[in-house]
């Protein structure tokens, strides 16, 4: 008696825990495909990780003076958000368009070269930060022979030792980067598909699954309750009722909280980080 009340119990916070899983779900679901979500919160986070991730990995050992802090200055002035938002853009529509091969493979495209022309830009920068941190060479030396600048040659004027910054970036950094970055991502479905649709797949298959067994707990519920039809069904309505509603809160607080869906999805740039970085 007692034992099959407890297992009762067992079976209906379950389905209240997995009504919650729903809403979750839900609320991810209309979130990361809402497209005022991915302009906003996605480029405004992701501009910040993407500056700040650069800054804190990137070596250029004639510029070993350079900091991090340093850096992060020369890139939020050379890289525009707008220049992000177009990257991201660019990503998001490969991710809805680009369709499966023969195959079964997807090729993202995460191109770097928009970057390029900003070696001019980026030169100036460099040239502003060290002109400010280095003293005067004492000696005469040529910026050429030196393999880290840790002072400013006394027989350039600043437009020289700019364009002398420029092409050492250009033949020391820029040379050695790979702007065109594709990635082959295997999708074990039909040709034709999108990683859009594989997503959608699989979530609305783990939604089926949930429903299922929501399906099957009520059924045993139901079963052990050993009680008439009306009863029954007067419990499960009630366990549905307050079921709906812990789904439904769920539902807006994740909705709503759209920091913590932001810092999911910079945990997923984290995981990506090193691939990016591979320069």
């Amino acid at each position: 008696m007692y034992f099959r009340k407890i297992i009762i119990g067992f079976l209906s916070v379950i389905c209240v825990f997995l009504f919650g899983v729903l809403g979750f779900l839900f609320s991810n679901y209309f979130v990361f495909t809402d497209e005022d979500f991915q302009k906003t919160v996605v480029i405004d986070e992701g501009y910040e990780f993407f500056i700040h991730t650069f800054s804190e990995n990137i070596e250029i050992d004639e510029l070993s003076v350079l900091d991090p802090n340093d850096y992060k200055n020369i890139f939020y002035k050379v890289i525009e958000k707008k220049d992000f938002s177009d990257f991201v853009e660019y990503i998001i529509y490969q991710i809805k368009t680009n369709q499966v091969t023969s195959d079964g493979e997807i090729v993202i495209d995460f191109s770097l070269e928009w970057f390029l022309d900003k070696q001019g830009l980026f030169a100036q920068e460099v040239t502003d930060i060290l002109y400010e941190k280095l003293p005067v060479c004492k000696d005469s030396v040529s910026l050429y022979n030196m393999e880290v600048i840790d002072c400013v040659p006394k027989n350039l004027d600043r437009g020289s030792f700019e364009r002398q910054i420029a092409l050492k970036l250009d033949i020391n950094f820029f040379s050695s980067l790979s702007f065109s970055n594709e990635i082959s991502v295997f999708i074990p479905m039909e040709e034709g598909k999108t990683i859009l649709d594989f997503l959608s797949g699989i979530f609305w298959k783990i939604v089926f699954v949930i429903i299922g067994i929501l399906i099957f707990k009520l059924l045993t519920i139901g079963f052990l309750l050993r009680k008439s039809f009306k009863k029954i069904l007067k419990f499960q309505g009630i366990l549905l009722l307050v079921s709906l509603v812990f789904m439904f809160l769920i539902f807006i607080v994740f909705y709503l909280r759209l920091e913590f869906l932001s810092f999911v999805y910079i945990e997923i740039l984290t995981g990506l980080k090193d691939y990016f970085l591979s320069f």
